[in-house]
């Protein structure tokens, strides 16, 4: 069973940010599991949405699994709005 990398992104992800979070996603690797624990995250934007596709797509394709664990309910519903919770492996609270 592959090792699980848990990554904590900004507490913001915008423009200001979204680039070290993208680093930090492309250096891990797509074929294993990635879980980002946005527990802290209390804001995400288009550019933040724009990575999270980019590296949840990158893991798909690689046969990993990427996945977004305790969001709040302000973000969650901003990828709802979106359309992309499930696109982005964002997993219930439960």
């Amino acid at each position: 069973m592959p090792e699980t990398v848990v990554i904590q992104p900004p507490v913001e992800i915008d423009p200001a940010t979204a680039s070290t979070l993208d680093e930090q996603l492309s250096a891990v690797d797509p074929a294993g599991v990635t879980e980002l624990d946005c527990s802290a995250v209390t804001f995400c934007d288009s550019s933040g949405i724009r990575v999270l596709i980019l590296h949840a797509t990158r893991h798909r394709d690689a046969g990993g699994t990427f996945r977004i664990v305790r969001l709040s309910p302000a973000v969650q519903r901003v990828f709802d709005l979106a359309g992309v919770s499930e696109l982005l492996g964002v997993q219930p609270e439960g």
